[in-house]
């Protein structure tokens, strides 16, 4: 009881530090506060996602610690304007099967990071409708290494019995 009583002052002291003007204070007070489950700051949080990118980062991994599945909603309509690796990680920390089709199209995407962020999501969120983007990633042998070894690693939680030829041909041919 006493700790819950410190942790709450902790985080409450957190939400004094979102309104200074330093963004460095503001993003170590997003990710104090998730670090913490502060899920009273979600409200401030949602607004501070769509504010600046320096903190709307940090704004987002806190929401995604939270573990709080009504921000899915807001991650999504996040996703869609904007894909940022906070947003693809906090929905696959959540384990939103809804975040699965746009996620599998972020995993075509051109920037490596995309693909490579898409991949562990889709691994994370465990859904077997990432199955197919999943096995293409990991078998394209003209695929950079990260994004290859993010879909190995993604078909292997899956725990799907169709993804194991696809694992078994990852192994034969070397490590990516």
């Amino acid at each position: 009881e006493e700790i819950d009583r410190c942790q709450q002052e902790l985080a409450e002291g957190y939400c004094v530090l979102i309104d200074s003007s330093h963004p460095s204070i503001r993003r170590q007070a997003y990710d104090a506060l998730g670090y913490l489950g502060y899920t009273a700051a979600l409200d401030r949080l949602r607004i501070e996602a769509k504010g600046d990118e320096e903190c709307a980062v940090a704004a987002v991994r806190a929401i995604g610690s939270l573990q709080d599945h009504h921000a899915s909603t807001f991650l999504l309509s996040q996703l869609c304007k904007s894909p940022s690796p906070a947003v693809v990680d906090a929905l696959g920390a959540l384990r939103n099967r809804d975040a699965v089709p746009a996620i599998s199209q972020l995993a075509e995407a051109k920037p490596v990071w995309t693909r490579r962020q898409a991949c562990e999501a889709l691994g994370l969120i465990g859904e077997r409708r990432g199955l197919s983007v999943l096995k293409r990633r990991a078998l394209d042998r003209n695929e950079d290494d990260l994004v290859r070894s993010a879909a190995i690693e993604g078909l292997g939680r899956l725990g799907d019995p169709r993804a194991v030829p696809a694992l078994e041909s990852t192994m034969t041919e070397g490590s990516p």
